[in-house]
This record gives structure tokens, sequence and C-alpha cells, in this order.
């Protein structure tokens, strides 16, 4: 017998059938257990500590205790190719419409919530009560093989829909009503304390189907104003969570229905939405939260929409960059939210998942099980590749002077017409001085004068062809550029830093006059003109100034929209805008700093620089905003793709680049003994590779060379599969631009604003503050067509499948598909 089977042998003696058999659970325990609502393996293996110490259980007995309960029901973490391997067990059961189950890939999933929602009579209670039914067909017929619990609160179970459901599909309307338990509810309290003591009913019964018909409406009738909200979505939230558990434990398909209620601020789409809001959709953001797309725009929450696309992360497959599209966008209120500061700085409400790294794999991890000192996720260099950004357009003031010919012919035209010169000067908008001395002296007038007066004597372009243009010191040519280039990104991201604009004029400052030197060039090259440099009284500083309404003029409008320009341009164009950001608010000692007292524009900035592989912190300090980046790679890469103008600052960098040691690199935190065992099991000394095993967490350059060394090793050519395949899952690990930050601190506070949650679709993940964070749960909205019992059904939400729309219809036999003459009456 192999290694391999005698292990598989030896765990497959570990399963308990009671709650008693498990180690540490003497009779007394056990019965607490009970009373407390843990009645079977299952129910244990999905608590949590905090839920046993309630049993008189310790910390730590507790602890032990899930282990082994997670253990003899296969909980423990998996690869995603093993994963998808699961996934194939996963069960699923037919709606009674083929339309409906391809909808939702083939059926509703075991393991997950769906919630259908809709106004009254829209036939989500008959759609239970099929699904009931449907539930005990087989597996190949698209059943569960199963039973079906139903708790029903509003007192819509009808055991004569049940009998008209089961002759059609040729099932015992006896047996098929002795299949389900059912239970009302008669309130809130008696609704969760049902779902608390069903585990062992569920496992008595084969119980494959969960229904809540409907979640919220004892919550909705018995938790009035916005005082009780807090409290009402507390155990809202409470009662979701133990219908996840029990669904996972028994590998069963849990539905809820859930009331609507009207949505004033609707301008488009429907004018209702969910009662129960996002503790119901599990996850949301605070509305200021900056969103990352695929064409590089960063953008807040509250202003995605779809079918806008989002940058995101393959976690099922190679763990690297990918794009989803946003496929629905709510808006809800809840009681408080969590702000966690993790270097980035999010707020998001409890049950939002964020992601965190668990042994060699990705998992989910929800907002209010996070503690200061792990570890999130965020995706360490964005790929964007932008596109040249069309300019604000900028009319130039051209001068002219008309030729000696050019004169007479105008002045002889203008008294053949009789025009007074009155007149003239109010059509022209020249002085009545200025006016003789271009007729007189050849004196110059913008180009639109000359284009009037034209008019005016009816010359036309007999006019226009005695104009010869006119430059001078005062009135010189202009280049204005059409799209942001990088030297110009540069200069804005100064101007943006420490500029100051006049109505004629534009001036920026600094000590170095190296660098107001290099500006002024690129001044010139750009626009063709040359500012002057001036040192200022009374400062240890020096002064640049531009002398140009059009010039002030686009800078104004930069300033105005450079949120939506610059992170949409090409990659050097962003290097550029930081470059000359940097110039003007950074400073360099050990580390770089970066200040500000706009705390948005620093956020932004934050996530510019993951463009470049560069992480940085951002804290308030002292009245003003500060941006730090400390990391050695990240430092190394912000002088490698961005650098500094001023040499000084240059140099300072370098030298905090060449202590990089000294600083700290890219962290990821994997525990240390995974990496000894695995050095061990290749024949390697771990010490040399591995030290200090208590640490939590090891360089990304350490590992990629531990990785290598192992591939290396005699000892890997003729390891076991299980060896191999955690090398493979290390090396994709290393690879990946994942990161990983540090929590610094998690506090609670009032939601004082409305909260949003989006659907990304394929990959169910997105980047909030440039965290990764997941989305909601499959959400179907129900209406009614125009007249008749035909139905429609869309798909609003769900972490893996696109959103659609499919049409059924409610007949006397239960849910069915429309046959061709209903399409046709429909349509009419």
């Amino acid at each position: 017998m192999s290694e391999r089977e005698e292990k598989s042998t030896t765990e497959s003696k570990k399963r308990y059938e009671f709650i008693e058999d498990i180690p540490g659970i003497g009779p007394a325990t056990a019965e607490k257990l009970k009373e407390l609502g843990f009645h079977t393996v299952e129910s244990l293996a999905t608590a949590t500590v905090k839920e046993l110490t309630q049993a008189g259980v310790g910390e730590k007995p507790a602890a032990k205790i899930i282990t082994e309960a997670r253990n003899t029901i296969a909980m423990s973490f998996v690869r995603a190719d093993e994963l998808m391997k699961m996934r194939q067990n996963v069960l699923r059961v037919s709606m009674g419409s083929k339309q409906l189950d391809e909808l939702v890939g083939g059926g509703l999933e075991s393991q997950t919530i769906t919630e259908f929602y809709g106004e009254y009579g829209v036939g989500k209670s008959i759609l239970c009560h099929q699904l009931a039914v449907n539930a005990q067909l087989p597996i190949e017929q698209g059943g569960l093989n199963g039973g079906a619990l139903y708790v029903d609160t509003e007192n819509t179970f009808r055991p004569e829909w049940i009998v008209r459901m089961s002759g059609p599909l040729g099932l015992d309307p006896e047996t098929v009503g002795k299949n389900i338990i059912y239970s009302e509810a008669f309130n809130s309290d008696h609704q969760i304390l049902i779902l608390e003591k069903a585990d062992k009913v569920i496992q008595e019964n084969n119980i494959k189907l969960i229904i809540v018909d409907s979640l919220t409406g004892h919550f909705r009738s018995e938790y009035l104003g916005r005082e009780m909200l807090a409290e009402r979505q507390q155990k809202l939230n409470s009662h979701m969570h133990r219908l996840v558990r029990l669904a996972r434990a028994f590998n069963a398909v849990a539905v809820v229905t859930n009331q609507v209620m009207s949505k004033p601020d609707a301008f488009f789409g429907s004018g209702v939405e969910a009662v129960g809001g996002h503790i119901v959709a599990h996850t949301c953001l605070h509305p200021n939260t900056l969103v990352q797309l695929a064409d590089g725009t960063i953008t807040k929450i509250s202003s995605v929409h779809n079918p806008l696309t989002l940058t995101s992360l393959d976690l099922d497959g190679n763990l690297q960059s990918a794009t989803g599209r946003c496929t629905g966008v709510w808006k809800t209120e809840l009681p408080e939210i969590l702000r966690i500061r993790a270097g980035f700085e999010i707020k998001a409400s409890p049950n939002h998942r964020f992601f965190k790294l668990r042994e060699l794999d990705v998992a989910e991890v929800q907002a209010k099980d996070l503690r200061a000192g792990e570890f999130l996720a965020y995706q360490r260099k964005i790929e964007t590749k932008g596109v040249p950004q069309p300019l604000p357009v900028i009319e130039l003031k051209q001068f002219y002077k008309l030729t000696p010919r050019g004169s007479e012919l105008l002045k002889s035209a203008l008294r053949t017409n009789k025009v007074t010169r009155e007149h003239i000067t109010r059509v022209s908008g020249l002085s009545k001085r200025t006016l003789r001395r271009v007729l007189n002296k050849q004196f110059p007038a913008e180009k639109k004068a000359f284009q009037r007066m034209s008019e005016l004597s009816g010359l036309g372009n007999t006019l226009l062809d005695e104009c010869v243009p006119h430059y001078s010191h005062k009135w010189r040519p202009l280049r204005i550029p059409s799209r942001l280039d990088d030297e110009l990104a540069q200069v804005l991201g100064y101007v943006l830093g420490d500029g100051h604009l006049g109505e004629r004029s534009l001036r920026i400052r600094d000590q170095r006059l190296p660098v107001l030197k290099a500006y002024k060039k690129i001044f010139a090259k750009i626009f063709g003109v040359n500012g002057t440099i001036a040192p200022i009284r009374g400062k240890r500083c020096y002064e640049l100034t531009i002398s140009s309404v059009e010039i002030t003029s686009l800078f104004k409008g930069l300033l105005r929209d450079w949120k939506d320009i610059v992170p949409r341009s090409p990659r050097d164009c962003v290097a550029s805008f930081i470059r000359g950001f940097v110039d003007a608010e950074g400073s360099v000692q050990d580390w770089l700093f970066i200040a500000q007292s706009d705390r948005s524009v620093l956020e932004i900035l934050q996530m510019l620089l993951l463009r470049f592989g560069v992480k940085s912190t951002l804290a308030r300090v002292k009245g003003s905003f500060l941006l730090r980046v400390a990391e050695g790679t990240s430092l190394a890469n912000f002088k490698k793709e961005i650098g500094l103008t001023a040499p000084d600052k240059a140099r300072k960098l370098a030298k905090a680049v060449a202590g990089k040691s000294r600083i700290g690199g890219d962290l990821i935190p994997i525990d240390r003994q995974i990496l000894w065992d695995l050095a061990k099991s290749v024949g390697m000394k771990p010490s040399r590779f591995v030290r200090h095993r208590q640490a939590t967490a090891m360089t990304r350059s350490s590992l990629a060379r531990l990785v290598e060394q192992v591939k290396r090793s005699r000892g890997y050519k003729s390891a076991n599969q299980d060896v191999v395949e955690k090398v493979g899952r290390l090396e994709r690990l290393v690879n990946s631009p994942i990161g990983w930050e540090r929590i610094r601190s998690i506090s609670r506070e009032k939601a004082d604003v409305p909260v949003y949650d989006i659907t990304v679709s394929p990959h169910a993940n997105f980047l909030a503050n440039g965290l990764l964070v997941h989305n909601s749960h499959t959400r179907i909205f129900l209406r009614r067509a125009t007249g008749g019992p035909v139905r429609i059904a869309r798909l609003v939400s769900s972490p893996y499948l696109p959103e659609g729309e499919r049409i059924f219809k409610i007949t006397e036999e239960g849910i069915k598909d429309i046959a061709e003459e209903d399409e046709v009456k429909r349509r009419r």
C-alpha cells in the first residue's frame, strides 16, 4: 500500500457520526452545544470559536473541536485545480423551465444562496413550490434526490400546488408531501430559531433544498424606523450566515425570496429594490471608494455602471491580471461601516469580502473577520495601455496688419458704403484710436477684427489677402498641443503640485535653480515661449513665470480635468506626470515622501504608482496628508520607471535604493514552516534557505530563489506529486502581480452616506482603493410581462455568471417554458 493510500485510510477512520464522538466533547458539553443549535458534526464544522465559547468551551479547545469537525467532512483548503474538480460534485436543481435553468448556468447551485425578489404576485412563492417538488427528482432528471425544508414566514405555502406539480413529473403527491419538511415562522426570532435548530432535521431527512419564503417579511414589520436599523441588519446578517453554513455543510441549495420597496431616486431601470439592503447582498463600499477601470480610468464606485470594464484578477487560473464587465450596481444604507487602514485605506461593510493568503492559496475573508497585523491582497502592478488624450481647445490670438494697398482698398470701400467710424469700431471691437492706427500706420490687430471689417466693407477675401502675419515680443507665435504628451504631463504634474495661475500668467517656484531651468526648457520646447526666472525677495527660492493668456487658460482646463485625462494616458505620460508632481511636492530622506493638503489627489496618485510596481502608504500628518514610499522594491521601481528632475533628490533616491535590504522588500505572508518542510522533502538543508521559522512573511525575491533551488535539487526529480504541486503553487504565487499589505488598524464608525456594491463578471473581483475585493451572490429579479401568466426573470448579480434575462410562464401545473403562441400574444 502506498504512503498516500495509507494516509487516506487513516483519515477515513477519523470520521465522526455524532458530536459526542469528537475529542473534547463530553456529555455535558454536548448537551450545551445542542441547546445552542449544534446537533451535528457539520454544524460544528461551520461554527466559529466565539459561538462555541457560549457553551463553556475555552477558545483553544473550541478551535480544536472545529478543526476535528472540519477534517472529518473534508473542509481543508484546496488548490484551484482541485476546486474545479470538487465543483463537478456541486448539485443543481431545475426550476422547471429550460429558459430559467439556462439563465443560471443549468439550474440553481448547491452550497450557495440564490435570492428571488419582486413585487407581490410575480410568482416567487410558486417558484419555491416548484423547487420543493423538483428537488425530489433523480439527479439525472434535474433534481437533487433529496427532500426540502420549507420555512414559511407569510403563510404562502399551499399543499394543493404540490399536488398539481407532482403529477406531470410522474411523482406520487403523497410521497412528495412527506419529503417536504414544513415550518411556519411566527416572528423574526422564531424564524432565526428554526434555522439554528435545523441541522438535525436536515441530516435525518436528507434535505437538499432549504427555502425561506420570505426572508425579510418579519424583520421589516418588527424593526421599524432608522433607530432600529442597526439591530435589524445585525440579526438579518447572522440569519443569512446561518443559512450559508447549512447550505455548505450539507451540500444543499439555499433559496430565499424577498420583498421590494420603491426607489424614488431611480431615473432608469426598475423603480424598486430588494428589502434588506446589502446585508442580503453581502457587500458594499463607501461611495468615494476609487475603482480601477480597464482603460486606465480611476473613478468613484458611485459612478460605475453597466457595461464598464474593470481591472480584476483571474484567481481561478494563473493569478494574472484580467478584466471583467460591470453587470450590476446597487445603492443602499447601512448603520455602520468598517474603516480598514492597510497602507491603502478603505471603508467597507462588515460583510464585504477581501482576499488573504491561507497556506499557498488565495482565500476570501470577510471584513469583520480581519485583524490588525494580517495581510490583504492588492494588485502590485496594474497593467493599462492608455491612449493619447485630447486637450481642451484653446483659441490662439493671431495678429495681422494691412499692406498699404489693403489699407487703401478698405478706406475706399468704407467711404463708398458710407459706413461710419462708430459703426466700424462697434463691429470690429477696436477703439477709435486703434482703428485709426490700423488704417493709416499698419498697426497690428487680431485676425477676427479684419474678418469683421472685410464683411462690413464687402471686400471679403480680397481684403484678407492683403493681411500679413505680425510677430513681436508682445505678440509671438504659440504652439498649443492638441494631445497630452510626456513633457506636458510632467509640467502639469508640477503645476498641480506647486503652481500658481493668474489671469495672464503661470508661475512655479523651487529652491533649486536647475529644476526651474529644466522646466523653462520644457515650456520653450512645448509652447515656443521663453519664461523668465527671478529670485524671490526675502525668500531662498526662485520663480519661473510664463506670461501667456492662452497657456494659462490651457492649464486651468487641465487642472480641472486632470483626474479624467492623466489616468487614461499612455504609461510614459503617467510616469512623467508623477515625476513632475514629486518634483514639486516630494522629498527624499531614507524614504520618498509626497505631501499634499488634498487627500483625493494623493489617493489617485497612490493608484497611479501601482502601474509601476510602486507601493505607497497614505497617512494624515499635522493637518496635511503624506504619501510614503519606503519598501525597497518600490523605491527601486520608482527610480527606474519614473525618476526625479532635481540632481540632489535623485542622488538621495539612489542612496535609499542602495540601502533597500535595510528598508525591506516585497513581502508574501507564507508560513515559513511550510517552506521548511518543502525544502526538507527534497533533501535540502532548510536552515540555509529558511531562517526565523516563526516569521509571518518572506520577500518575493527570497521565495523566487527558494523555488529555483528546490527545482534544481536532486530530490525534486524523484519527489512525489504533492511536492511538485506545492512547488507549482508557490511559483505561481511568486510570479503573480498580487501584493500583500499588512493591516495597521480597523475601526468601526457610523455610516452617514449611502453605500454601493457592484457585480463584475466573470472573475467576481475588482480593485477598490488599490485592494482586491469580491462582489455579490446570485440575485434574480422577477416581474410581470404585460398581462397574462408570462413572467420575466432577470439575473441581476452573480459571482460567476453574466447578467441576462429569460421569460417563463405560470400554469396550473407550475413553472413552464412559454410556447410559441404565448410569445406571439405577449408581443401583441
